[in-house]
């Protein structure tokens, strides 16, 4: 963590760091910044339509702080590309110039997703932080693709990409869903679900010791 980064999160009082937008990590500083706001109560102000009337001091003072936390995330280049006025604080105006830029409908936008999905691996230690970082992503891929993907076909196809990088002792994981033969029936959330339910009762088998075979969880990387 470097100095600026814990003099943020002190100013802004988180238990956690948020790295500022370069670019090429977008989704992840997203993520970051809607946890952050959320964590001061301020997610409404970019998420929803204002409410309070202008004049309200208080609502004057809560957009001037979210508008600061998101400023101060930017690196210089997005600093300059965003922030036009230094004195103007209008959250939601922002924000919604962010996710234009580099989260709108685009060719450019979903390929930079799949690459980021691509590169998602379920290795020892960390299965539970991949699954989350892939639905994440997924979920954005599938608001910026929607009028040039078909939905359906991006969820088989990523279900069948994680399936053959997950360690053998989850390779039965979504198997009973594929077999039913059904389009209908596969869902990418309900895979990740189950995922998530196979790996924490292996997990609590291995602690118990009752199931040697699932420290491939532990031992067991796909390989590349």
């Amino acid at each position: 963590m470097t100095p600026e980064e814990e003099n943020l999160r002190e100013l802004f009082g988180l238990d956690f760091t948020i790295e500022k937008l370069t670019g090429p990590n977008f989704w992840r500083w997203r993520n970051g910044i809607l946890k952050g706001l959320a964590r001061l109560g301020l997610d409404d102000l970019v998420l929803s339509a204002n409410s309070a009337m202008p004049h309200d001091e208080d609502f004057k003072l809560k957009k001037k702080r979210a508008a600061l936390f998101i400023m101060v995330h930017l690196d210089r280049e997005n600093g300059s590309r965003f922030v036009e006025e230094l004195g103007r604080f209008e959250p939601k105006e922002l924000w919604a110039d962010i996710c234009a830029y580099y989260a709108s409908p685009t060719r450019a936008n979903a390929f930079d997703l799949i690459r980021r999905l691509d590169a998602i691996r379920f290795v020892e230690g960390s299965i539970q932080e991949s699954i989350t970082e892939f639905r994440d992503t997924f979920s954005l891929l599938r608001q910026v693709s929607r009028s040039f993907f078909d939905p359906k076909t991006l969820e088989v196809h990523w279900i069948v990409f994680i399936r053959m990088r997950l360690p053998v002792c989850l390779s039965d994981v979504g198997s009973s869903m594929i077999k039913r033969n059904q389009l209908a029936d596969i869902s990418l959330d309900n895979f990740l679900l189950e995922l998530e339910g196979e790996v924490r009762r292996q997990e609590r088998g291995h602690q118990l010791g009752l199931a040697p075979a699932v420290q491939c969880i532990r031992k067991t990387a796909p390989q590349s």
